[in-house]
C-alpha cells in the first residue's frame, strides 16, 4: 500500500499502469506544467494523453470527449 505522500503524480500514473486492472485504462495527465520532460515523462510512464490545464473548461472537455470517443470506436 502506498500513501500519496510516498509517491509523486508521475509515479501514481506509473502505479497504475504497471497493474493488472490498469492496463486497459486510458489515463490522462492534467497539468499546468508545460516543459516538454514532464510531458516526455509522462509518456514514459504510460500516459495516453497530457491536458494543458485551461481556464478554458470547454477546451478540456472536447479533448476528453474527443479521446474516449476515439478509444469507444477502437474498441468496436
Amino acid at each position: 500500500m502506498y500513501l500519496l505522500a510516498d509517491v509523486t503524480r508521475l509515479e501514481v500514473y506509473d502505479l497504475v499502469r504497471k497493474d493488472e486492472f490498469g492496463q486497459d485504462m486510458k489515463l490522462f495527465l492534467f497539468t499546468a506544467d508545460e516543459r516538454q520532460e514532464v510531458r516526455d515523462r509522462a509518456k514514459e510512464v504510460g500516459v495516453d494523453v497530457v491536458v494543458l490545464k485551461s481556464p478554458d473548461a470547454a477546451e478540456i472537455i472536447n479533448i476528453v470527449r474527443g479521446e474516449v470517443t476515439a478509444g469507444t470506436q477502437e474498441g468496436k
